[in-house]
């Protein structure tokens, strides 16, 4: 068998590229099954994201009435607006608008230093836990002491 630069001076250069491609794929059946099973996986993602849009739609349309009983509870509740808007951090650290419905007070974030005190003051009462934990195995083991 020549060798394969000795066949380039003499043949034609898609004939060869031909024939590489079918030892790549082993045959030309195979290399057509390959290319169908790459336009199947290629259509099944596009259905999947269909069926994600139509499905998301749907539900949102459904929960319409849920959404609007819950701004106007939050309306009535508090001064302020309904919706809560902030910057988060995704994947890849890629940066994008997060929107919820407000469910704390509109000055939270200018209160946070001082809530960051009394987290400080409660970590040292409770013993360095914070939260429903240490809550909870005080008032299990009944060594809680009173509020001052």
């Amino acid at each position: 068998m020549e060798s394969l630069l000795e066949r380039t001076k003499d043949a034609d250069l898609d004939q060869l590229v031909r024939e590489l491609a079918a030892r790549r794929h082993g045959n030309k059946r195979r290399g057509l099954r390959v290319r169908v099973w790459r336009m199947t996986v290629r259509g099944s993602y596009a259905a999947k994201r269909a069926i994600d849009i139509v499905g998301s739609l749907a539900g949102m349309i459904l929960l319409m009435p849920v959404f609007a009983a819950i701004a106007i509870a939050v309306k009535m509740s508090s001064p302020g607006p309904v919706i809560f808007c902030q910057t988060r951090v995704g994947r890849y650290g890629r940066h994008f608008r997060f929107y919820k419905f407000r469910s704390m007070r509109v000055d939270a974030e200018a209160l946070k230093a001082d809530l960051l005190k009394k987290k400080t003051r409660a970590s040292r009462r409770w013993g360095g836990s914070f939260g429903a934990r240490a809550w909870t195995s005080c008032r299990s083991s009944g060594t809680c002491s009173s509020a001052t």
